[in-house]
């Protein structure tokens, strides 16, 4: 399963919301082309951008299948433009990459090999900081090895950009509540180990 295969549905969606954007969104993309393991695909969420945004993104779709471009006409949020991906997402496993984000090249293909591994629901990772110009700041920021829903009520301990779910042992595709002010993110991986929020 780890290497690229010819099948219907892709093995990874990829959920990339995007609001003005335009600065950092080539790099974002460019970390998701560079994945070693090719069985993906991209959804990118232009929400309501007033920059250039919206043509890179057409342009991303125009020249890679794996790449499908959605379009708010109007600003609704990370959540809600996550989540219009999200209804359209084919993959067995979602993970998400924020447009001004990157990843190594070895992210789906070692968390891939985590899931064989170990048969877990979610897998998630440590990452670095970076600048606005991409340099990397020394900083590792640490995670929990494991979590349970005991860890969540204490805090979020999951990387948006590193996280990836198995929609075979969650029930299915899991949306983020748009209901709440802050820490979105938070609450769909507390909702997805519950068993809350499918679609």
């Amino acid at each position: 399963m780890l290497e690229g295969m010819t099948q219907s549905s892709p093995t990874v969606s990829i959920i990339m919301p995007c609001y003005n954007g335009a600065e950092y969104i080539e790099e974002a993309v460019a970390s998701v082309l560079a994945q070693n393991f090719k069985d993906w695909e991209l959804l990118i969420v232009n929400d309501g951008s007033s920059d250039a945004s919206a043509k890179l993104i057409d342009d991303f779709a125009a020249t890679d299948a794996r790449i499908t471009a959605i379009h708010n006409p109007t600003p609704s949020g990370p959540a809600k433009a996550r989540n219009v991906a999200l209804k359209q997402a084919a993959g067995r496993y979602i993970t998400f990459l924020d447009s001004d984000d990157a990843w190594y090249a070895n992210k789906l293909t070692r968390q891939l090999e985590a899931f064989e591994r170990t048969g877990a629901a979610v897998v998630f990772a440590n990452y670095r900081t970076m600048d606005a110009r991409s340099k990397r700041l020394g900083r590792v920021v640490c995670l929990h090895t494991f979590i349970c829903r005991k860890t969540l009520f204490r805090g979020n301990p999951i990387g948006m950009l590193t996280g990836m779910y198995d929609t075979h042992k969650t029930g299915g595709v899991q949306l983020i509540p748009e209901n709440v002010i802050c820490g979105e993110d938070w609450a769909m991986w507390f909702n997805l180990l519950n068993g809350q929020g499918r679609k």
